[in-house]
């Protein structure tokens, strides 16, 4: 076992890049299931749009370096909200770095100063920062992310992202599957599709005058 550096190289080197998914997901005890467009301009902006049933909108959002907005028009209102108080409600990292890195299947800095150690054809490195314990596993020969993994050991709030590869699939990234637990949310996300481009997309953003702003 050592602190040493593991590097990774850049699955995805494309600027912009559209993903759509599917999501199941839970509050308290209902359930609930949705389509999701995502939309990445590299280290910029990530957008999305939640879409229920047969194309109706739900939640449309973006993710800055600054913070999140939303246009929910479930309730009509645009909420605007601070990175610093999400994770201090959520007891769990986040950031725009945090949850673009987490999309793409990149290490997000964990190689810097974390316990690196290894298992079978995996390479294991471990980091804990105040409350939380990050956990990611590399393919120890392509060094392509397998797993990422964060838990809040105070209140066992938890994220786990897992990774697939393949080979010929444009820039080798296939899915990933997300799973996030909380107290009254719990969250199952799939890839159905990902796709890259050097060139601009389109990231629709327009608050219609009548939502309250919260």
């Amino acid at each position: 076992m050592s602190t040493n550096k593991a590097s990774q190289p850049s699955i995805v080197s494309a600027k912009y890049i559209s993903i759509t998914a599917k999501a199941n997901y839970r509050i308290k005890s209902n359930d609930y299931k949705c389509d999701i467009k995502i939309r990445i301009e590299r280290d910029n902006l990530i957008w999305f749009s939640i879409i229920y049933g047969w194309g109706i909108e739900l939640v449309r959002g973006r993710f800055t370096p600054a913070g999140i907005e939303l246009i929910n028009h479930v309730d009509k209102s645009y909420q605007v909200y601070d990175y610093v108080s999400l994770q201090a409600h959520w007891h769990i990292p986040c950031s725009h770095s945090l949850i673009q890195a987490a999309l793409l299947g990149e290490l997000h800095g964990l190689e810097k100063e974390s316990t690196i150690s290894h298992l079978g054809n995996q390479i294991i490195l471990q980091q804990h920062q105040n409350f939380w314990e990050c956990l990611a596993t590399l393919h120890k020969h392509t060094k392509q992310l397998a797993s990422l993994s964060v838990l809040d050991s105070s209140l066992q709030h938890k994220w786990h992202v897992s990774y697939e590869y393949k080979k010929g699939c444009q820039q080798d990234l296939l899915f990933c599957n997300l799973k996030a637990y909380f107290k009254d949310f719990k969250l199952f996300l799939q890839y159905k599709d990902i796709s890259f481009s050097r060139h601009p997309l389109s990231f629709p953003f327009n608050i219609p005058r009548q939502y309250d702003k919260r």
